[in-house]
């Protein structure tokens, strides 16, 4: 993840509570705008309940001032009938009129047939008998109209309020469907007048199909006695989901209005309002990130990507490169300037080291041009001692001066092999002992040649780098080695193997020089073993801080050790000098 993506995702940290709060307030809203909605269709139907109360009302009246005529206070029926036929012709809301005796018996009524007629059974006689108020039958439909109504029985009271008759009418319920008055409603909406037991006395629109069906959500039906409190979601007659508010008319129990909106049309300003709002936070927050993206791509990704470009340039070796950095984020200023300070300091010091190695250079190749003349001097020097004692041994008939001067001779040439070496080295002070050994090995087996080859010569060696402190003395052993075994080891017509071997051991460095020859006479009892060469190799050994042992078995075997990190470099020491110094 790159710094402008973790400067995003601290932002988006950063405004996220913002964010939640932001939303949060717009879901608050939206259930407020909900419940405002909600609220909207209960007061509507209270405020129809309060109208069709009204309708009930004049009903009231009505009966309240036929209660008191005299047409009905005296008893006289013809009367009685005229007054009947008479209410029903000018009230049209009415298709039905009669006086119910106090045992249910109808005394009169605008419908001949009917008088005479037992309703002492039915619900509403029984109930307004009861309780002396007004009671609302079921409804029912006209036999001779086929019109659905709805009976309405009032109690005429006696000076002791005692109900001494009922008025009863026969409510049209098509007439009352048209007096509901509807205020403006979405689409879809509807509103009914129904009793407690759900049945739908009234209703808009369509009024003729739905009145006497009973509410089929039982939802709905459940809800009538919560009236006036609460909204309840439920399914329409015509099937719509909607949100019902319910409100009961106050003065006649079991009557209610329901007022129904479909909830899509209920809340669509609320959802709208709140997908405007949610759109709007959106596009503010998106606004705020792309803002964020453009400043931090200007005020930090590019001078952090021309910083590391930079950065690059330097460490590939382009030591004058500057970032001369300008930002308007002064830190990234400064760490320009620190970049730039950082990197005048590192080329001063790489034009030093330049120089320096430079002078270096002269001075290793001075050094090597010394060595060079040196060694050439040396080994030019040792070759004019060699020609002399060559041409002593050569003037000199005595066989035993000519044996030392030849020994001298051969410990010469191996010195001087060393130097021609290292001479021909690149290192001047280190060589690869392994090519030393091999050429001396060779000029041996050449000075000390046999006819018909009777003694071979096996050497064996591994890569072994010394440097001259060591080289000389291992080679003046290894020579002084190998000649012993050409003298002594193999007598006049014998055959025989001479093996050199230079190895290395772990830390060590081992150089052996064994033959299958004669091997050494054992010195007798209190006597011994002496000789200039043994006495050389034992020095040279000790010079070199190693050791020469002789091995046991068959012939003669020298085995010298010493240890390879002395041998590499280890200067000698005043207590290491050649034994030809002491």
């Amino acid at each position: 993840m790159n710094i402008q993506q973790r400067l995003l995702l601290l932002i988006l940290i950063a405004a996220f509570p913002v964010l939640a709060v932001l939303v949060a307030g717009e879901f608050a809203e939206r259930r407020a705008d909900r419940g405002n909605a909600a609220l909207q269709a209960v007061q509507l139907a209270r405020t129809i309940a309060s109208e069709q109360q009204g309708y009930f009302e004049n009903a009231r009246y009505v009966f309240a001032t036929l209660a008191h005529l005299p047409d009905l206070v005296t008893g006289d029926r013809a009367a009685c009938n005229r007054l009947t036929r008479n209410i029903t012709t000018s009230l049209p809301s009415f298709t039905d009129t009669a006086v119910l005796s106090a045992d249910g018996m109808v005394l009169c009524s605008s419908d001949d047939g009917a008088v005479g007629t037992d309703l002492s059974e039915r619900d509403f006689f029984r109930t307004a008998m009861a309780t002396g108020v007004i009671a609302i039958g079921r409804v029912t439909v006209d036999p001779e109209t086929g019109k659905k109504i709805l009976p309405v029985a009032y109690p005429a009271l006696d000076q002791r309020g005692r109900a001494e008759m009922v008025l009863l009418l026969a409510l049209d319920l098509q007439f009352l469907a048209s007096s509901i008055t509807l205020p403006p409603l979405p689409p879809g909406s509807d509103v009914m007048l129904v009793d407690g037991a759900g049945t739908i006395l009234a209703r808009q629109p369509d009024p003729g199909e739905w009145i006497g069906q009973v509410i089929t959500d039982e939802r709905l039906r459940n809800a009538l006695p919560e009236a006036g409190r609460t909204t309840v979601a439920a399914t329409s007659v015509e099937g719509r989901n909607s949100l019902y508010g319910i409100a009961p008319l106050q003065k006649y129990k079991g009557l209610f209005v329901t007022v129904g909106i479909p909830r899509s049309s209920l809340f669509a300003a609320a959802e709208r309002s709140f997908e405007r709002q949610m759109m709007s936070i959106g596009a503010i927050f998106l606004a705020v990130l792309l803002l964020a993206l453009i400043v931090s791509e200007v005020t930090i990704r590019r001078p952090l990507k021309t910083l590391q470009r930079k950065v690059a340039d330097f460490g590939g070796g382009r030591l004058e490169t500057r970032a001369g950095l300008k930002s308007s984020v002064p830190e990234f200023t400064d760490l320009g300037r620190s970049f730039d300070k950082m990197a005048d300091s590192l080329q001063r010091h790489d034009e030093e080291m330049v120089r320096l190695n430079d002078n270096l250079q002269v001075a290793l190749d001075e050094k090597n041009v010394l060595f060079q003349e040196l060694h050439h001097r040396v080994k030019n020097n040792l070759q004019m001692i060699v020609s002399l004692l060559s041409l002593q041994a050569s003037r000199n008939k005595d066989p035993a001066i000519q044996t030392v001067l030849r020994e001298s001779l051969q410990r010469i040439m191996a010195m001087s092999e060393i130097h021609q070496i290292l001479y021909q080295s690149e290192q001047l002070v280190r060589l690869d002992f392994s090519a030393a050994v091999r050429s001396l090995c060779d000029q041996l087996a050449v000075a000390y040649a046999r006819p018909s080859g009777e003694v071979e010569m096996e050497v064996k060696t591994e890569p072994v780098e010394l440097d001259i402190n060591s080289a000389i003395p291992l080679a003046l052993l290894l020579t002084e080695l190998v000649s012993n075994a050409f003298k002594h080891a193999f007598p006049s017509g014998t055959h025989g193997r001479i093996t050199v071997t230079l190895r290395t051991v772990g830390e060590m460095v081992e150089m052996t020089v064994a033959d299958n020859g004669v091997g050494f006479d054992e010195p007798a009892a209190g006597e011994a073993q002496d000789g200039l060469g043994l006495s050389l190799i034992d020095r040279l050994a000790a010079q070199v801080g190693g050791s020469a042992a002789r091995l046991p078995g068959a012939g003669a075997a020298y085995r010298v050790t010493l240890d390879r990190s002395t041998a590499a470099g280890a200067p000698a020491t005043n207590e290491d000098e050649p034994a030809a110094r002491r």
